[in-house]
């Protein structure tokens, strides 16, 4: 399970193993290289790619959007509520 939060709240996501693992708005899949686990995250509903990289033997994680929101945190890119 991923977990992102910013401004706007929070996103928890089930990640893929090699696949992807759609819930809600996001869709997930990450991939292990020794001890680092790269997560990319889509958010289905939208053009936004976010790249997530976490070494827990560094004790560090880092995001870097591929296609980055102009004006909208995490919790708010979606497809809007009719």
């Amino acid at each position: 399970m991923l977990t992102l939060r910013d401004a706007s709240g929070e996103v928890a996501a089930p990640v893929g193993d090699g696949t992807w693992a759609v819930s809600g708005s996001t869709a997930t899949s990450g991939a292990r290289a020794g001890d680092v686990v790269s997560i990319d995250v889509r958010f289905v509903e939208t053009p936004h790619l976010l790249h997530v990289r976490c070494d827990p033997a560094a004790g560090t994680a880092a995001a870097t959007w591929e296609t980055e929101p102009l004006h909208d945190g995490i919790a708010t890119l979606h497809r809007p509520v009719d």
